[in-house]
């Protein structure tokens, strides 16, 4: 809904929802955030 939550709370409906195991997605998810970090800090 793009409110602000918790990027665990995110994995966890992700993971529910594709019926795959929470590690994987919150560990996609942090990779995408570092690297859109780095991108923020690069501009």
């Amino acid at each position: 809904d793009g409110s602000l939550g918790n990027i665990d709370d995110l994995a966890q409906q992700y993971a529910d929802y594709y019926n795959t195991c929470f590690s994987d997605v919150a560990e996609r998810m942090e990779e995408l955030r570092k690297r859109r970090v780095s991108q923020d800090l690069d501009v």
